[in-house]
């Protein structure tokens, strides 16, 4: 039975992040389904429609075995600055969306949650929920709604958790995920504080699960990969006998991790990166030639466009007309990407999007999940010393995977899946800025993709057996607080890839750090008067309030302890004579 998600994209952060998710689900989907076939998997994210209708008739899945007609994307593009999604419209993906799924203003929410809260998201709600329903009704079994929006800015912050608290009104069954980009501490936009603070206050009341990823995390990460990959280039063509040209290929074809800048300020548009026609990537023909055993021209051009490094190195796609952030947008997108695989792909163990909820949320407002996946950047993982030569120049070469021997092949496999979680526990790996191995987890989640040859649930139990004596997990949870899954698809270009999703509470020390940089200002009454011209200054004690409980829950569980015991009363028999 199809499983479909509805994503909804908000803020030019939101619309930069979505721009490169649908080019990456594109891109996975054709590389599974060469055929054109409009199946289950593909079903999730796309309908199949017939334009030669008016309007086009949509298409149902049936029996999976149906030729794609033309591709649109199960999406609402929200924006106050219609920049973006002007370029988007405009570009490669342009005819993935019509009219009637983007809702744009000219003037933007002036980087205040209180505008787009209180004056964009009444004024436009029902064209939004007129939207949502409609793509609401096209679906045969909807799995949940997936938000992308950050919240420095006005409209991603504001409009975002105005939309989703009319979903939370609107659809109280349909679970309601939200992936939102944090603001560095250095951030360019100086009411972020505020925006912040009631954006998270707002998420803790109207989300099922939100997933936290803070732009300096992903400005660190893009960083140390990129470092990483320009010193050991010199040597990536001599490991394991790999020429140029396959590391070129085999880095385009890995490269969906990749840099970029997150923000409602962040530059304009990634819908232009490439020059292919519309046609040639969002048509149900482009993307998949029907009854073509390969990929169009076009995406192989894609995929082999991408130079490795970005310090001291241009890519070809930023040479086409990329951002430099796109990479850092692609990170991202990745996350969505393996988080739905399940939902997609088949798979021994198979996790859907309410699992998720039901077993890392102890607690209603403690649905914030720390994530971290491995490889993060494909093209640009450094080789490991602890693998064997040819393990390491596939770990050097975009982790592609050379050809080994049946003993040391399986030999490789299983030390680079032990390196994958070693990697994603590390506090180099997760998307906010904090260490989960030095707080205590509620619960966990592992989702390891590969074939079924390569990653098998042996792999996993091995990986939990050896990790989780060095995770303080809740004393309630101990030690059976994982939840596993195993994808049979692995990402393109990848032999093999874990994300970890974690509830823990070192993501309290995120919320102090919103908190402390919104009492700066609060305290001072700076800018306050943009808000109160449009919410009462009681919302601000209100949101305070909500977050100094989420602070103080996640702290009180770092460190819970076992009840004592209490001794049975044993009763006391006498014997008679």
């Amino acid at each position: 039975m199809p499983r479909e998600i509805i994503t909804i994209q908000v803020g030019q952060c939101g619309n930069q992040i979505g721009c490169r998710f649908w080019e990456l689900a594109l891109k996975e989907h054709s590389c599974y389904n060469p055929r054109g076939l409009f199946d289950d998997a593909l079903s999730s994210f796309f309908h199949n429609v017939d334009r030669r209708f008016d309007p086009p008739l949509e298409l149902p899945v049936g029996d999976g075995r149906g030729m794609i007609r033309f591709l649109k994307a199960r999406a609402v593009l929200i924006d106050m600055e219609e920049g973006v999604v002007k370029e988007l419209l405009k570009g490669s993906l342009g005819e993935l969306f019509d009219s009637r799924q983007y809702i744009t203003d000219m003037s933007g929410s002036g980087n205040n949650w209180a505008h787009g809260h209180e004056v964009y998201g009444p004024q436009y709600k029902d064209s939004i929920l007129e939207s949502v329903r409609r793509e609401a009704e096209g679906c045969d079994s909807l799995q949940s709604f997936f938000m992308l929006h950050s919240l420095g800015g006005g409209t991603g912050s504001g409009v975002g958790t105005y939309v989703m608290e009319q979903l939370h009104d609107e659809y109280p069954e349909v679970y309601r995920f939200s992936a939102c980009v944090f603001p560095s501490a250095d951030d360019d936009v100086v009411t972020s504080p505020y925006n912040s603070m009631l954006a998270v206050a707002s998420l803790a009341e109207n989300t099922d699960c939100v997933l936290p990823i803070e732009n300096q995390a992903l400005i660190e990460i893009t960083r140390n990969y990129s470092s990483s990959s320009s010193s050991s280039s010199s040597s990536r063509t001599s490991r394991g006998g790999l020429n140029p040209s396959c590391l070129a290929a085999a880095a385009a074809a890995g490269g969906r991790r990749g840099t970029g800048r997150q923000g409602e300020r962040g530059g304009g548009g990634c819908a232009q990166r490439t020059g292919h026609s519309p046609s040639a990537m969002a048509t149900g023909r482009g993307v998949y030639a029907a009854g073509s055993s390969s990929l169009p021209s076009s995406l192989h051009e894609n995929r082999c466009s991408h130079v490795d490094g970005n310090h001291g190195h241009t890519s070809q796609r930023q040479m086409a007309g990329g951002k430099p952030w796109d990479d850092m947008n692609g990170v991202a997108a990745s996350l969505l990407l393996d988080l739905t695989c399940s939902v997609r792909f088949e798979g021994s163990l198979n996790v859907d999007m309410n699992e998720i909820t039901m077993n890392l949320v102890p607690y209603p407002r403690l649905h914030f999940l720390v994530s971290s996946m491995s490889p993060l950047l494909g093209g640009q993982a450094p080789p490991s010393p602890s693998l064997p030569a040819s393990a390491g120049a596939f770990a050097a070469a975009g982790r592609t995977q050379p050809s080994f021997s049946s003993s040391s092949s399986s030999s490789a496999n299983s030390k680079a899946i032990d390196i994958l979680f070693s990697e994603v526990f590390s506090w180099k790996n997760q998307l906010i800025k904090a260490d989960p191995c030095s707080s205590t987890y509620l619960a966990c989640a592992l989702t390891l993709r590969g074939s079924p040859t390569s990653c098998t649930i042996s792999d996993m139990n091995r990986n939990i057996a050896r990790i989780k004596n060095r995770l303080n997990m809740v004393y309630w949870n101990a030690p059976e607080g994982f939840k596993v899954g195993l994808c049979s698809k692995p990402p393109v270009g990848l032999p093999y890839s874990l994300l970890c999703l974690c509830n823990n509470c070192c993501v309290s020390d995120t919320f102090t750090n919103i908190k402390d940089r919104f009492s700066k200002l609060f305290k001072r009454g700076m800018f306050l008067h943009h808000y109160t011209k449009y919410m009462e200054p009681a919302s601000f004690e209100d949101s305070l309030e909500t977050l100094e409980t989420l602070i103080a829950d996640y702290q009180s569980l770092q460190w819970a302890q076992p009840p004592p015991t209490v001794p049975r009363l044993h009763p006391i028999i006498s014997t008679f004579k």
